[in-house]
């Protein structure tokens, strides 16, 4: 959609070809920058896709155009003003054009096979001239495009023949970026557009491959901050790269943090929205209510306390800010989440939830708990009106998380053998709720997920989780760790891209990155000099505690 959006002014008419269904939604969307839609089966992929809209518009009509562009859905962009990009190439006067060629190159392994490659340009963009298309081979050329089964046939009989064949009818092509000349180290072989972003945008190339961001995925993070100084937008990039890789891979999170603190942007009234409080500490529910209060959208509000009692003294609270909201009586046990995936069925009507709670993490000093607790209302109940202004406005947008607590980036908590320790359960879970997306959190280090579980998400986004059976499986209090609450705390991310949606961080306060270079680098001392360490009164009497064997080594160790 933004490409069709950058090709609508420079276009007197735009054919979509989609080797794909397309849904009612989706079509509506497509129509609005598009003079025609053809929805046909994935065979004879991109060329026999043009061939199909070259036909539907006609050789007549098409002769007497200035120019035809034909590209596929393979790249990012536009990157930069493509206008001048045409205006640039046209004056060249050349009769047809691309963005990137490929040199002549011997024994290519092309799908597995060694192929000899001509010069050509590659074919994701190519822009033909009234000369070009007006000359017989061109017709030619594409009323016989075939409908080949594997792409690697396409490739190897059109895409890198294609430019031969006009060239030899003499017809004249230039690239926006020759790169016959250009040093191609350390690619395995001289296709830019496939394995050297970097030097594409170098070039000032108006379109980057998305698989050139799969092959140099440390090169991923400057890319897109490249990318967004030439105006384009670089979450949309990573949005759907975190969709068709993975969604935690390092070089996409940048661009999908999210600064929600100077929006003034609200939802509209028909969106339905739900806020869950799960309230163990009555004495916190103040602080909640009044992040409540500020937000400037309607809301309907249900709440789940562990404890009968606590009732009254909940419905008064509302009572006493004019609020009107159900208070439901859950068993005292899983924290909060396990509360909300009970009230699951009382969520079925809404379309955004807000899932917050009383947070005192009674385990640690208690100035923990409340600089925790704060931190993630600032990120996600203060500026609560934007964010799910943002989830109405980006369909593809299913939850929004808190950035990682300050008390996470100063201590040493979250460590990959720990969290490797939870990965089979969390494995397995997802095998439960029936995830279509295949993942394995074994090959996972560590988890982009919401710390205390506070989180604005569309229900559709979590409905997996919600409807998981846990009963007989939620351990009781006191709480131990790597349990089945902090799996589930660790996968609303994954749920939401295993339901094809993206996700947002909501910044959090800036600390300089030392913090988390001193934090993650802490050296830990060697065992042996641990033992030296140890003051020579004390190792006598750690002698009486270890086997004798074991008090000889450590002994011969210390000489």
């Amino acid at each position: 959609m933004y490409q069709l959006a950058a090709l609508r002014p420079l276009c007197e008419r735009v054919v979509v070809v989609s080797n794909s269904a397309l849904d009612a939604p989706a079509l509506a969307r497509v129509e609005t920058l598009a003079d025609g839609v053809i929805l046909r089966e994935n065979v004879g992929f991109d060329f026999a896709a043009w061939r199909e809209g070259l036909a539907s518009i006609g050789w007549d009509e098409l002769a007497g155009f200035d120019s035809v562009t034909l590209m596929n859905d393979t790249c990012f962009g536009p990157v930069g003003d493509l206008g001048e990009v045409f205006a640039t190439m046209e004056a060249h006067g050349c009769d047809f054009w691309g963005v990137t060629n490929h040199r002549a190159t011997p024994a290519v392994p092309l799908g597995g096979v060694p192929t000899d490659v001509p010069e050509h340009l590659q074919s994701y963009f190519v822009s033909y001239a009234r000369s070009a298309v007006q000359h017989p081979v061109f017709r030619e050329f594409w009323e016989s495009v075939p409908d080949y089964t594997d792409v690697n046939d396409v490739v190897r009989n059109l895409e890198i023949r294609a430019t031969a064949r006009f060239a030899k009818a003499g017809l004249r092509y230039r690239a926006v970026f020759d790169t016959v000349d250009e040093d191609y180290a350390p690619a395995p072989w001289p296709d830019f557009s496939y394995s050297l972003p970097d030097r594409m945008l170098a070039a000032g190339a108006p379109l980057l491959k998305v698989k050139s961001f799969l092959t140099r995925p440390e090169f991923a993070p400057f890319a897109l901050a490249h990318m967004q100084a030439r105006g384009y937008p670089a979450r949309l990039a990573a949005a759907h790269l975190s969709q068709i890789d993975r969604p935690d891979r390092t070089g996409y999170l940048a661009a999908k943090q999210g600064d929600y603190s100077h929006d003034t942007a609200a939802p509209s009234p028909g969106l339905r929205v739900v806020v869950h409080l799960h309230v163990h500490y009555v004495d916190l529910l103040a602080e909640l209510l009044d992040a409540l209060d500020a937000l400037t959208f309607d809301h309907a509000l249900i709440a789940t306390t562990d404890d009968a009692d606590k009732v009254a003294q909940i419905e008064a609270a509302f009572a006493g800010r004019g609020r009107v909201g159900e208070v439901v009586v859950v068993p005292p046990r899983g924290r909060d989440i396990y509360p909300l995936m009970l009230i699951a069925d009382r969520l079925r009507e809404y379309d955004v939830v807000g899932h917050f709670h009383t947070k005192k993490s009674v385990g640690d000093k208690p100035f923990v708990g409340e600089a925790w607790r704060h931190e993630l209302m600032d990120m996600l109940m203060a500026p609560g009106s934007a964010i799910v202004a943002d989830l109405e406005a980006n369909p593809s947008l299913g939850v929004v998380i808190a950035d990682m607590p300050m008390y996470f980036r100063y201590n040493k908590i979250v460590t990959a053998d720990n969290e490797a320790l939870m990965a089979p359960q969390m494995n397995e879970l997802w095998r439960r709720m029936g995830m279509e997306r295949e993942i394995d959190f074994r090959s996972r280090d560590t988890f982009v997920m919401s710390y205390g579980t506070f989180f604005w998400a569309r229900r559709d986004a979590i409905a997996p989780l919600l409807a998981l059976e846990l009963e007989g499986e939620i351990p009781p209090e006191p709480l131990g760790v790597n349990t089945i609450l902090h799996c589930l705390e660790r996968m609303l991310v994954y749920v939401a891209w295993g339901r094809g949606y993206d996700f947002r961080i909501a910044q959090g306060r800036y600390v300089t990155p030392f913090v988390d270079s001193g934090v993650l680098n802490l050296h830990t001392p060697s065992p042996v000099a641990a033992i030296v360490s140890i003051p020579p009164s004390a190792r006598s009497r750690l002698a009486r505690y270890v086997p004798r064997r074991v008090a000889d080594l450590l002994r011969r160790m210390l000489r």
